[in-house]
């Protein structure tokens, strides 16, 4: 890993609008401080960031998803202007894709968690779960890739792969492999992504269960606005989330674009 973080945050991504999801990125970062507050910042992008359209609606034969590949050198130059790093949920075309449902004419990619900086892209995770919004296949393997930098681990599970506790006993095994690879990589500090695209799952509680797996930090960057003005425990809380170790989470949730990082020595 080229860069060593010193904050870890997110872009919550809450507006309708989805077109150029680079620039709404860029314009959150210059309005978050820029440069000076973002250098030597992880900031995790959410689920699809990539898509250019609303996720909650699903695939249908209207929507054009963007599945570029060229957002992952976009997303380079971002990071090489800001000196800071991302981990992103994309939806990119690859070697294998395979026909939409309903539409034989079309394809889709996987849905993947990439390690981006200025000078790398590292894929570490392939999401296996299928959450029928059909805009991507879900992968018949397993694809989990942490990976060491100097001080520990950064790792990356996608939306409803990251959900703790479920019935899915082959889920459960998944993630306790995860941990062990983390576990035998070593380091002081070990951090935990997720980009998500949910109203279904329970954000905050991934943010925990993921801190009490013994992860030091962990990321939870939502790509679905939620309800504004709704609090814990109420129907549609569904924040993106930012959890220090030896700290209390900090949600954000709101129909807006918003960079928010933390240091990890606060």
């Amino acid at each position: 890993m080229v860069l060593v973080p010193r904050k870890v945050g997110f872009f919550h991504f809450g507006s309708d609008n989805r077109k150029m999801p680079d620039q709404l990125l860029e314009k959150a970062m210059e309005e978050a401080g820029g440069w000076p507050c973002l250098r030597e910042s992880l900031i995790v992008l959410p689920e699809a960031f990539n898509i250019g359209v609303n996720y909650a609606k699903g695939c249908d034969p209207g929507s054009k998803p963007d599945f570029s590949p060229g957002i992952k050198g976009r997303l380079g130059e971002i990071a090489g202007r800001f000196e800071c790093a991302f981990v992103a949920g994309l939806i990119v075309d690859g070697a294998e894709r395979v026909p939409l449902s309903g539409a034989p004419s079309a394809v889709r990619p996987p849905s993947a968690a990439y390690f981006i900086s200025a000078s790398s892209c590292k894929r570490l995770s392939l999401k296996k779960g299928d959450d029928k919004t059909g805009f991507y296949v879900p992968s018949d393997e397993v694809v989990d890739s942490p990976f060491a930098f100097d001080q520990g681990t950064v790792s990356a599970l996608i939306c409803m792969d990251a959900v703790v506790g479920g019935v899915d006993p082959a889920l459960a095994e998944r993630q306790e492999k995860m941990r062990a690879t983390v576990e035998r990589l070593g380091g002081s500090c070990h951090i935990f992504c997720a980009p998500v695209n949910t109203d279904q799952y329970g954000t905050l509680g991934i943010a925990e269960a993921w801190g009490r797996a013994g992860f030091h930090v962990v990321v939870v960057a939502n790509g679905r606005c939620g309800l504004h003005g709704v609090g814990p425990l109420q129907p549609g809380y569904f924040p993106s989330v930012i959890w220090i170790k030896g700290g209390d989470p900090l949600p954000f949730l709101a129909r807006t674009n918003i960079v928010i990082v933390r240091p990890l020595d606060a």
